[in-house]
């Protein structure tokens, strides 16, 4: 009588052979239960309410050219300041939309909501501009004592033959606090500040030479 040896499975196939003994015999190892995804968004309020008074005379057409935000703000984190040199990101407070997106809409409507001025996007204008304008932010933060920094430079400058003067400034918010706490109050803050930005710049626009 012939007997034949059984011969032992390659050691290639022995791990899956052992899994599924494994699974035969009912045991399961535990899967990771997925998180929530606590994240919240937030976008800057839109706009300023109407002036109750307006200013003489036709508007004054501003084009909005440009408003540039530093690298370290243009993530999606909002950011809280911890000293000079040191800034903290609250990952789970992002910012619905790119912050310098976010922040050139929100000068549009609240320059038109400002007496003697109208503000339109640079590629949307179809009549002639009186002034060009561009920002730069410096400042766009809270920080742990609960201030809320929102600060800019900014340049009006006339349209070619147009005659009014080139004008500038540097902006700082002012009285902007937060809870120190809440993205919802930071935002609300941050938006204050836009808000006096835009005041800023239509007073300067309506400005008499």
């Amino acid at each position: 009588m012939n007997l034949k040896l059984a011969r032992c499975p390659p050691r290639s196939v022995r791990p899956v052979l052992a899994g599924l003994v494994l699974l035969a015999a009912g045991c399961s190892l535990p899967l990771p239960q997925a998180q929530p995804d606590l994240t919240r968004y937030f976008v800057l309020q839109e706009g300023v309410k109407p002036p109750a008074e307006t200013a003489q005379g036709p508007a004054r057409l501003i084009r909005i050219d440009r408003v540039d935000v530093p690298a370290y703000l243009l993530d999606r984190p909002m950011a809280v300041r911890r000293g000079p040199n040191e800034i903290r990101y609250l990952d789970a407070a992002r910012w619905a939309e790119p912050l310098d997106q976010s922040l050139a809409r929100n000068l549009m409507l609240g320059l038109n909501a400002c007496a003697g001025v109208r503000a339109a996007a640079r590629g949307s204008l179809t009549e002639q501009w009186d002034y060009n304008l561009r920002i730069q932010i410096t400042a766009c933060e809270g920080d742990e004592a609960r201030h809320v920094s929102f600060a800019a430079n900014w340049v009006l400058q006339p349209a070619p033959g147009s005659p009014g003067q080139p004008r500038s400034g540097a902006f700082a918010g002012r009285d902007l606090a937060w809870d120190g706490s809440s993205a919802e109050s930071l935002a609300a803050a941050l938006s204050q500040g836009v808000t006096q930005l835009c005041e800023a710049v239509a007073a300067a626009a309506t400005a008499q030479l």
